[in-house]
């Protein structure tokens, strides 16, 4: 009787050769990493900061497409995107369209 209970353990033991089950936490931590990643490569600042004058001559030539204020304590800071088109001017030329396929620029 006690040569049948280890047969069957060496049995189950060699005939046990199982393969790891895949975890998908694994591709939750992948999902995770490529976001981090797009995050501080993505960060790069394609803005630049203007005075009241550029950003009146901005507005009269029809350049802005969006203007966004928001405050921060005792500062009012305002971003103003760009046309598509307006990025093609000589004085736009150092500021890169915002994201991928988008032809928004931002001054601060």
């Amino acid at each position: 009787m006690a040569e049948t209970k280890d047969k069957k353990k060496k049995e189950t033991k060699v005939g046990g050769d199982k393969k790891p089950k895949f975890n998908f936490y694994w591709v939750y931590g992948l999902i995770a990493l490529i976001l981090l990643g797009l995050q501080f490569l993505g960060s790069e600042s394609n803005s630049k900061k203007s005075n009241w004058k550029e950003l009146e001559t901005a507005l009269v030539e029809g350049d802005v497409k969006k203007l966004t204020a928001f405050r921060q304590e005792e500062i009012v800071y305002l971003e103003v995107a760009l046309q598509p088109e307006s990025l093609k001017k000589e004085k736009y030329k150092d500021i890169k369209p915002n994201g991928v396929g988008s032809g928004n620029a931002v001054l601060s």
